[in-house]
C-alpha cells in the first residue's frame, strides 16, 4: 500500500496533492465540529477578566496591524497570518509571566505581541522555536520580520526546529509560565512538545494551542488532565487554552524567579 501511494505521488504529483488535501479536510471534519461547538467569545472573555487591559490590547492591535501590513507588503516570503496575537498580548499583560515559550514564529505576529507586553512590564523572557521553510529563498531571514528591534533583548530564538530547539530550551530554563504552541499541526508533533516540556509546567502555567481544529490532540489532552478549558475562534482558526493546575483563572501574577542556592 505504501509503495502504491509513493508511486501515485511520483507519477501524478498534482493529482496526489489534490487527493491529499481532500483527505486532510475529511480528517478535520470531526475536530473542526468539536472546536466550533465548544467555542466562546474572545472579546467577552477578555473584558470580563480586565476591561482596562482589554482596551489597551485593542489599541496595541490597531497600531501593530498597520505596521505589519507595511512590512509584509515588501516581503517576498509569505509565512501565514497573525492568529491570536492580541489574545497573547492580553494574557502576558494580565498575568505578568517571567518565562514564555512559543513554537512557531513565522513572520512574528505572536512573537512581537508577547515581546511588546514583556517590554511594557519591564521583565520576562521569551524563548522561541522555529524552522525555516525548506528550499525557500529568504525564509531564514524572514523569521520574526515583524519583531521590533527594541524588543529583541528579551528574546531567545532557536531556528533548528522543535525536535532540537525544545530540548535545548528545556535544559536552560527552570519553569514555563506561558506555553504557546503554533508549529507543526500534527497530533504527534503536539504530543512531542508536550512530553518534552511538561516537567517545567507548574500549577498556574497557561497552555495555549493554535489550530486545534486540525486534530483531536487538544480535546484528548484536556480530557486526560480533567481541566477547565476555553476555545476561541481567530480568522477561521480555533485556539484552545487551559491552566495546567486545572482552574481557568487569571486573578494571580507569576512569582519572580529565585536564584540558585
Amino acid at each position: 500500500m505504501k509503495f502504491f501511494i509513493k508511486l501515485i505521488k511520483y507519477l501524478f504529483p498534482k493529482t496526489f496533492e489534490i487527493l491529499d488535501q481532500k483527505r486532510v479536510r475529511f480528517k478535520m471534519r470531526k475536530p473542526l465540529k468539536w472546536a466550533s461547538n465548544n467555542c466562546s467569545d474572545t472579546g467577552k472573555f477578555m473584558k470580563n477578566i480586565d476591561i482596562k487591559i482589554f482596551n489597551e490590547t485593542n489599541e496595541f492591535k490597531k497600531k501593530f496591524e498597520s505596521r505589519a501590513e507595511r512590512i509584509l507588503s515588501k516581503s517576498k516570503v509569505w509565512q501565514g497570518g497573525g492568529g491570536a496575537y492580541d489574545f497573547l498580548y492580553f494574557l502576558v499583560m494580565k498575568t505578568k509571566p517571567f518565562v514564555v515559550l512559543e513554537t512557531g514564529v513565522a513572520s512574528g505576529f505572536s512573537t512581537n505581541a508577547i515581546l511588546t507586553a514583556l517590554k511594557n512590564l519591564q521583565f520576562g523572557q521569551l524563548y522561541s522555536s522555529d524552522l525555516p521553510y525548506p528550499n525557500t529563498e529568504g525564509s531564514k531571514e524572514a523569521i520574526g520580520i515583524l519583531v521590533e528591534e527594541e524588543n529583541k533583548k528579551n528574546w531567545t530564538l532557536c531556528i533548528d526546529g522543535d525536535e532540537k530547539c525544545l530540548k535545548k530550551i528545556n535544559d536552560n530554563i527552570k519553569r514555563i509560565d506561558i506555553f504557546h504552541y503554533d508549529s507543526d499541526k500534527s497530533y504527534e508533533s503536539r504530543k512531542f512538545a508536550w512530553d518534552i516540556l511538561k516537567s517545567k509546567f507548574e500549577k498556574n502555567t497557561i497552555i495555549i494551542y493554535d489550530d486545534i481544529h486540525n486534530n483531536f490532540h487538544f480535546r484528548d489532552l484536556v480530557n486526560q488532565l480533567k481541566v477547565e478549558y476555553k476555545v476561541f475562534k481567530f480568522e477561521n482558526k480555533y485556539v484552545g487554552i487551559f491552566v495546567y493546575g486545572g482552574k481557568l483563572e487569571f486573578n494571580y501574577f507569576f512569582s519572580p524567579m529565585l536564584p540558585d542556592g
